[in-house]
C-alpha cells in the first residue's frame, strides 16, 4: 500500500501530469524542469479531445500562488495541427494549470482539461525549491471544496481523494520552505475533516487552540478561526470571545466592516431610515478606504450602492443620485443603471425626460470606467474576460440608452453611441436595429438608405416585425407580384445563415408522445387534441403578463399569415398559468393589438388549482417551465420545441417554417 501511495504522489508532483487518452489532447512542455519567472514554452495538439478544429481555440491558465487562485489568457499560435504558447509564472507561482476551450469562457462549447486532471505545471525556484502551496494546489485542483476551489476549470463534480493521500500531501506542504499552515487554515481543516471522521471535532478544537496561541495571527486568520468555531465545531463561547478580540483589535477592518453591514437598518418601512443607516455605514467604513486593500468584501460596497441609488431613485433625491455617481466602479455603475434606468424604461413607471437626467451622467461613467476589471472581483475571471464582460454589459446599457434618446427625440446623439457597440455584432440585435430604423425615420432617410439598412438586417437574420413590414412596403412599391416576396428575402440572407438553423432545427427534432388534452378558446368552444391527428400542430404558450411572450407574437403573426391557405397546418396560442380573469385579460389584450391568431386558455390544473393544466403536462419533458414556449405536435407526439425569443422575426419565422417543412416532407 505504502508503494503505492508513494507512486501516486511522485506521479502527482511529476512536472505535469501525463494526460488521458480518452477524448484529450496532447500537451507537452519544452523543459522538463519549469522555473518560475522564467519563459516556458508548450506546446498543444487537439486532435482527439472534444474540441472542434475547425474552430478557435483558446487558453486560459490558472495559477496557485500565495494560497490564491488567478486567471490568465493565454496566446495561442497555430502550427499546423497544434498551437504554440509561452507563459511566464510568477515569482512565487506554486502550481499552474491549463485548459482548452472554444467559445465563451463562462460557459464554452466544449473544453479540454485532460479530463479534469488538468494540464498541471508544478514549477520550482531557481534554486530547485518548490514554492509554498505546492501540494496544497495539488488537493484544491481534485477536490475543490477543500479551500477556494479552481474556479470553473474542473466541470464534474468533486473527485474524491483517499484520506491517505489527503495526508501525505499535507505532510509534503509542511516539508516546503516558507510554507506555513495559517495561511490556509480553511484548507487545512477541510481536509482533516476527510482524514479523521469521526475524531474530527476533537482534534481540531485541539489543534486551533494551539494555533490561536501564535501572536503573529492576522486579522484575516482570526477571522478564519472564528468563523470554524462557530460554524464548524459550533462552540458558541470561543467564538464570541475570538468576535470581541477581533473587533477591539481590528475596530476598522474587515470583520467590523461585514458586522457593521448586517447591522444597518435594511427592514424599516420608511426609506429615510434605511437611507441614512446605509450613510452612516459609508461615513463609519468609507469605500476609499477599502480601495486601498481590497479584500473580498467588494459585495458589500457593491450592494450598498446598489441599494442607496434605488432608494434615492425611488424617493427622488436625484442630487444624492448624481453625487455617488463618480464613487462606483463600472461593474455598480451597470447595475445601477439597469436597476433604474432599464426597468423603468421598458415599464414605463418614470417619464422618459426623468430617465435621462440620471442616463446620461451614469453612461458617461460606465465609458470612462470600462476597463477598470471591476467584472474580474475575487479572480473569477482573467482581466482579458473581465473586460470582455464588461464590454458585453456595456452593449446591453447602450441599446436602453440609444432607445431613449431616440424616444426623446435626440437622434444625433442616439447615433454617437453606435461607435461604442461591439462593431461585429452591430447588425445582430433586432431590438437596436429596430430603434436604428426609428432614427433614420425621424431623420427623414431616403427610401433607399432604408431599405439597403433592413436588408442587412435580415442578412443577419436580425428584423423585428415593424422591419419587416417596412421593407415588405417597400418591395411591393417596387414589385408586382407579392408572391416573390418570401424569394428575395430568403436570398438575402447567406447560404450558411440558413444552413446553420436548418441544421439547428434537425438536430433538434424529437418524438415523444404526449397526453391528449382539450383546450377552450375564446369563443368557448372545446377543442380536442385527438382531432388533430392528420395535421401539423403548433402550439404557442404564452401569458399576458409575460414580456417575451408579447414581443413575440407579432413575429409568430408572419407565420401565421405564411401558412393561413395551408390546410394541413394549424396554430393555436395558449394563454397559461394566468391569474385573475385571465379571460377578460386576454380578449381585451386581442382587440387592442388587433392579432388573427387561434387563441385559447389553458385549463385549471385540478392538483394544483393553477391555470396551468395542458403546460404542466408538457414541462417535464423539457425540464423548464419557461415562456414563451412553442411546440410543434404530429400524429399524437411532439416533434419540435424552442423556448424564449431572441427578438428577431425572421429568425423564428425561419425556425418554425423550417421545422414544419421538415415534418410536411417526411
Amino acid at each position: 500500500m505504502k508503494r503505492k501511495l508513494l507512486f501516486i504522489i511522485s506521479l502527482l508532483f511529476s512536472s505535469f501530469l501525463v494526460n488521458a487518452h480518452n477524448s484529450t489532447g496532447s500537451f507537452s512542455l519544452s523543459t522538463s524542469k519549469p522555473i518560475v519567472g522564467q519563459t516556458l514554452k508548450f506546446t498543444y495538439n487537439p486532435t482527439g479531445s472534444m474540441l472542434d478544429t475547425s474552430k478557435p481555440i483558446y487558453a486560459s491558465i490558472y495559477e496557485y500562488t500565495n494560497y490564491k487562485w488567478t486567471v490568465k489568457d493565454v496566446v495561442l499560435k497555430t502550427q499546423g495541427s497544434k498551437y504554440k504558447g509561452e507563459i511566464a509564472l510568477p515569482n512565487k507561482c506554486a502550481f499552474a494549470a491549463l485548459k482548452f476551450y472554444q467559445g465563451n469562457f463562462e460557459n464554452p462549447e466544449a473544453i479540454d482539461n485532460n479530463n479534469n486532471q488538468g494540464f498541471i505545471i508544478n514549477p520550482v525556484t531557481s534554486k530547485d525549491k518548490k514554492n509554498p502551496g505546492a501540494a496544497i494546489g495539488i488537493a484544491l485542483l481534485k477536490m475543490p471544496s477543500l479551500g477556494s476551489g479552481l474556479l470553473n476549470y474542473v466541470t464534474d463534480s468533486d473527485e474524491k481523494l483517499d484520506s491517505n493521500i489527503l495526508s501525505k500531501l499535507l505532510d509534503e506542504e509542511a516539508k516546503i520552505t516558507g510554507s506555513d499552515v495559517k495561511n490556509y487554515i480553511r484548507t487545512y481543516i477541510n481536509i482533516q475533516k476527510e482524514i479523521k471522521g469521526e475524531q474530527f471535532s476533537t482534534y481540531i478544537s485541539q489543534w486551533l487552540n494551539k494555533l490561536l496561541k501564535r501572536n503573529d495571527l492576522s486579522e484575516n486568520e482570526l477571522r478564519e478561526i472564528q468563523t470554524i468555531y462557530k460554524f464548524t465545531l459550533k462552540n458558541t463561547p470561543i467564538a464570541d470571545s475570538l468576535r470581541t478580540v477581533i473587533l477591539q483589535k481590528y475596530p476598522k477592518g474587515g470583520f467590523a466592516r461585514l458586522e457593521a453591514f448586517g447591522n444597518r437598518v435594511n427592514n424599516s418601512k420608511n426609506p429615510k431610515d434605511i437611507i441614512a443607516s446605509y450613510q452612516d455605514f459609508l461615513k463609519k467604513f468609507p469605500y476609499a478606504d477599502w480601495l486601498k486593500n481590497p479584500n473580498e468584501q467588494e459585495f458589500i460596497y457593491y450592494g450598498t450602492y446598489r441599494m442607496l441609488s434605488s432608494l434615492y431613485f425611488e424617493t427622488r433625491n436625484f442630487d444624492a443620485f448624481m453625487r455617488i455617481i463618480p464613487q462606483m466602479n463600472f461593474k455598480t455603475l451597470t447595475e445601477m443603471y439597469r436597476w433604474n434606468i432599464e426597468k423603468n424604461y421598458i415599464v414605463k413607471h418614470v417619464p422618459e425626460d426623468s430617465l435621462i437626467i440620471l442616463a446620461r451622467p451614469l453612461m458617461d461613467a460606465m465609458l470612462n470606467k470600462i476597463d477598470d476589471g471591476s467584472m474580474a472581483t475575487n479572480g473569477i475571471f482573467s482581466m482579458n474576460h473581465a473586460i470582455a464582460n464588461a464590454h458585453s454589459e456595456l452593449d446591453k446599457r447602450l441599446v436602453i440608452h440609444i432607445g431613449l434618446l431616440s424616444d426623446l427625440g435626440f437622434n444625433d446623439e442616439a447615433l454617437s453611441y453606435f461607435k461604442y457597440l461591439n462593431q461585429e455584432e452591430l447588425l445582430t440585435i433586432p431590438e437596436l436595429n429596430d430603434t436604428h430604423l426609428k432614427i433614420l425615420e425621424n431623420m427623414h432617410a431616403n427610401k433607399a438608405q432604408i431599405k439597403a439598412f433592413i436588408e442587412s438586417c435580415v442578412s443577419k437574420n436580425a428584423v423585428s416585425p415593424k422591419m419587416f413590414e417596412k421593407l415588405k412596403s417597400i418591395y411591393l412599391e417596387e414589385h408586382s407580384d407579392p408572391n416573390n416576396f418570401e424569394s428575395y428575402i430568403s436570398s438575402l440572407k447567406s447560404i450558411n445563415t440558413k444552413e446553420t438553423l436548418k441544421e439547428m432545427v434537425r438536430k433538434d427534432l424529437m418524438n415523444v408522445k404526449y397526453t391528449p388534452f382539450e383546450l377552450e378558446d375564446i369563443h368557448g368552444n372545446i377543442l380536442h387534441s385527438s382531432d388533430w391527428k392528420d395535421k401539423i400542430i403548433v402550439l404557442d404558450f404564452w401569458a399576458t403578463w409575460c414580456s417575451p411572450c408579447i414581443k413575440a407574437l407579432p413575429s409568430m403573426q408572419l407565420v401565421v399569415d405564411k401558412y393561413s391557405n395551408d390546410p394541413n397546418v394549424d396554430f393555436f396560442f395558449i394563454g397559461t398559468m394566468q391569474n385573475g380573469d385571465y379571460r377578460a385579460k386576454t380578449v381585451d389584450f386581442i382587440k387592442k393589438e388587433g392579432f388573427r391568431m387561434n387563441f385559447t386558455y389553458d385549463g385549471i390544473n385540478p392538483k394544483s388549482g393553477k391555470q396551468n393544466a395542458v403546460f404542466s403536462t408538457f414541462a417535464p419533458i423539457f425540464n423548464s417551465s419557461g415562456i414563451p414556449r412553442k411546440v410543434i405536435l404530429k400524429d399524437g407526439y411532439i416533434r419540435y420545441t424552442t423556448e424564449g425569443y431572441s427578438g428577431s422575426a425572421s429568425q423564428l419565422s425561419d425556425e418554425i417554417s423550417y421545422a414544419i417543412e421538415l415534418l410536411k416532407n417526411e
